[in-house]
């Protein structure tokens, strides 16, 4: 743009009111104070295209083309400004490889591993030949990713809705990166992400950091816990106890998914029997289709307080597994080995959830289905309400080291929610434990208004809606115990309510 001359400067500054702005240079505007004065504002990346705009204010238009071309040089001879400008011009994968990753180096292996697998699979691929300085004009483009990534079979292949979200958040961490040496001015994949996290949320409101509200929906009841815990099955007693020990320590303890994988038995208990607490340390990670164990989501070790009712069930399914050694896992697979959380999602979580009669289909998308997951806030929630073992209403501190989150978190994650299990004020959370399961299986053997009833095996049979040979399977297998009279075999009816619940007999 040619220089404009003195006269025409003040025409054109005759004509605008303050605020208004017109170009009078390359890159200098012409606006005029409130005292009508006139005043030139020069404009210039700090290092070319995607970085952030320097600029000053002037009282001529020829101190604000100095400042301009001083920046200007500062560009062009070399240092930070320069080395900034090569690195925006570094395509995606070259940054990540040169800058990025000698950072993530520096963290712990099982995220090296994670990051290394989203990167070359849901990543690069789409955005192969692209600069990081691309980046602040790729709006569309960042839209269509997210479209790129909902159709990926490598995304559905691993869990659906929340493989596209990874994905983003893992790119959100790259492109602060170059936020914070300067190579951008801001992080346009976050907006993206954020996003996504909204729909993902059903309208939840999420904050910039990624924190979002739980929905009172996604609070499950305490009597939801117990007829998912009831309706869980296995081929023998051990995997059904072990299958019901998982909805425990997610509904009733507020694990998450990972550390219930990592979990082994000295975490719990020690030789002599079960501690007074979880010591959760570990979580089991998929990473790139590999089982791997890292440090938990807040990589903080933390004591969850184990509730009476849950040791014992821990303590049976310890005793089923014939009281392995302290350091063996509590959920291993059939080779002794980690057992893959999301196998276990497909094909016994939703079954559960079909045979509770909370799923229209024992599918994840079925009307009324939800990821275990859920359960955790149930537990959060009640604990805002129950007291502990000594009669003292838990703090918000306590509840969010149980849960290992931090108090800010707690309050924002669960602020809608809190009223929701006021109805349990007052009682200890073995007492909501006891009153739920009392309220979903019957009076049990013990309890002063437990009344024993004996069947015979075919008269338990049709009650439960099998064959008698198929009750005499489940005795065999140890997933229904019966009683020797003689040689006749007795069922106790309580131990019938899980088969009497599912086939809708009850």
């Amino acid at each position: 743009m040619a220089r404009t001359s003195q006269r025409a400067l003040a025409r054109i500054a005759h004509g605008l009111k303050p605020g208004q702005y017109r170009a009078v240079s390359t890159g200098i505007y012409l606006t005029v104070d409130s005292r009508g004065r006139m005043r030139f504002q020069y404009r210039a990346r700090h290092a070319g295209a995607g970085s952030r705009h320097a600029g000053g204010t002037f009282d001529s238009l020829a101190e604000a083309e100095a400042a301009r071309q001083r920046l200007l040089g500062l560009r062009a001879t070399g240092g930070l400004l320069a080395r900034r400008d090569q690195e925006r011009r570094l395509t995606i994968a070259e940054y990540a490889s040169r800058e990025w990753w000698p950072h993530v180096v520096t963290l712990s292996p099982v995220t090296q591993v994670e990051y290394r697998a989203v990167l070359e699979r849901d990543i690069l691929p789409f955005w192969k030949g692209w600069r990081i300085g691309d980046l602040v004009d790729a709006e569309d483009m960042l839209s269509e990713y997210v479209s790129w990534l909902k159709r990926s079979k490598s995304a559905t292949d691993r869990g659906g809705s929340t493989a596209p979200l990874k994905a983003l958040s893992i790119f959100t961490r790259l492109i602060d990166h170059a936020v914070e040496r300067q190579v951008l001015g801001y992080n346009p994949v976050a907006r993206t992400r954020r996003q996504l996290a909204r729909e993902s949320a059903g309208g939840a409101r999420v904050r910039r950091d990624g924190i979002r509200r739980v929905l009172h929906r996604e609070v499950r009841s305490p009597i939801d816990i117990e007829r998912i815990r009831i309706a869980m099955g296995g081929r023998t007693r051990e995997q059904t106890l072990a299958n019901r020990a998982r909805v425990s320590l997610a509904g009733w303890e507020g694990l998450r998914p990972g550390e219930i994988g990592a979990l082994r038995h000295r975490d719990w208990r020690s030789s002599e029997g079960p501690l007074s607490h979880i010591l959760v340390g570990k979580a089991l990670k998929d990473v790139a289709g590999h089982l791997m164990v890292g440090p938990t989501k807040n990589g903080r070790v933390r004591e969850v307080l184990l509730w009476p009712r849950i040791a014992q069930e821990l303590e049976q399914l310890y005793d089923a597994q014939g009281a392995p050694p302290l350091d063996a896992l509590v959920f291993p697979n059939s080779k002794g080995g980690y057992s893959d959380w999301g196998n276990w999602r497909t094909n016994r979580w939703y079954q559960a959830l079909k045979r509770a009669g909370l799923a229209e289909r024992a599918a994840p998308g079925a009307s009324g289905a939800f990821d275990p997951y859920s359960l955790r806030h149930t537990c959060a929630t009640l604990m805002f309400y129950v007291r502990s073992e000594d009669e003292h209403t838990f703090a918000d501190t306590e509840i969010a080291e149980h849960l290992g989150h931090t108090g800010a978190v707690l309050h924002e994650y669960y602020a809608g929610v809190r009223k929701d299990m006021r109805r349990y004020s007052g009682q200890t959370m073995d007492q909501v434990i006891a009153t739920v399961r009392r309220e979903v299986w019957g009076p049990a053997p013990g309890e002063p208004d437990y009344v024993e009833e004996l069947l015979g095996v075919a008269d338990a049979a049709r009650l439960c809606g099998i064959s008698e040979k198929a009750m005499l399977g489940r005795i065999a297998n140890g997933t229904v115990e019966a009683l020797r009279d003689g040689r006749r075999l007795q069922v106790r009816r309580f131990e019938l309510v899980p088969l009497i619940l599912s086939s809708g007999s009850g």
